[in-house]
C-alpha cells in the first residue's frame, strides 16, 4: 500500500504471482479512485486469476466533494472515486470473489460533518463495507491529534456496523481506538 496501487501496470501480475507462490486468498487494496476505467479493468484481471481469491477493493472518501478534493488537493476527485466507487459496487455483481468498499478516516476537521458522508455512501452507492479509520500514530503535525471526539467516532462507528453487518468479533471501527 502507499501511493496509488492501481498505478502500476503490473498489479494483476504481482497479485497472481503472490497468489501462485504463497496461497493466500484474500488480497485487500485501497485506492483514491482516480479512474474508473482503468481501476475496473485491472480489477477484473485481478478477479480472474481465481475464484478463490477475493479481491477487496476499497475507495478512501474523507468527507463530501468540496471538503475531499481540498483534503486530497486534487480538483474533480470526489467525482472520479464515487464513479470508481459505483463501477467497484457494479462489478460486485459479476465476480463473487469481489467486495466494493469506503475507508474514511475520521479527522478533527471532518468529524462534524461525517454523518453526511456515511448516509450518502450508505443509501446512495451500497458498496460491502464502510470502514472509518480513527486518525492514529504520530503524524508530522502533532495538533492533527488533538481535539478528536472519541464519543462521536464510536457512536458513528457503531451507525456503520448496525448497518454492514459488524459483530463483536468485527467492527466498522471500534476497535481500532
Amino acid at each position: 500500500s502507499g501511493g496509488e496501487p492501481f498505478l502500476r501496470k503490473d498489479l494483476p501480475e504481482i497479485v497472481r504471482a503472490y497468489h501462485e507462490r504463497t496461497g493466500f486468498f484474500t488480497a485487500s487494496i485501497p485506492t483514491n479512485g482516480y479512474s474508473a476505467s482503468r481501476i475496473s479493468e485491472m480489477i477484473e484481471r485481478i478477479c480472474g486469476i481465481s475464484p478463490d481469491l477475493h479481491l477487496g477493493v476499497a475507495v478512501s472518501l474523507d468527507g463530501m466533494s468540496d471538503f475531499h478534493d481540498e483534503v486530497r488537493r486534487v480538483p474533480g476527485l470526489w467525482k472520479n472515486a464515487i464513479r470508481t466507487l459505483r463501477t467497484i459496487v457494479e462489478l460486485g455483481a459479476r465476480f463473487p470473489n469481489l467486495t466494493a468498499g469506503v475507508i474514511t478516516v475520521f479527522m478533527r476537521e471532518n468529524q462534524a460533518e461525517l454523518d453526511e458522508l456515511l448516509t450518502y455512501v450508505h443509501d446512495e452507492v451500497r458498496p460491502t463495507f464502510h470502514t472509518l479509520n480513527f486518525i492514529r500514530g504520530k503524524p508530522q503535525d502533532g495538533s492533527l491529534a488533538q481535539d478528536l471526539d472519541v464519543e462521536r467516532y464510536l457512536a458513528l462507528s457503531r451507525w456503520l456496523d448496525e448497518r454492514y453487518g459488524g459483530s463483536e468479533e468485527w467492527a466498522a471501527g471500534g476497535g481500532g481506538v
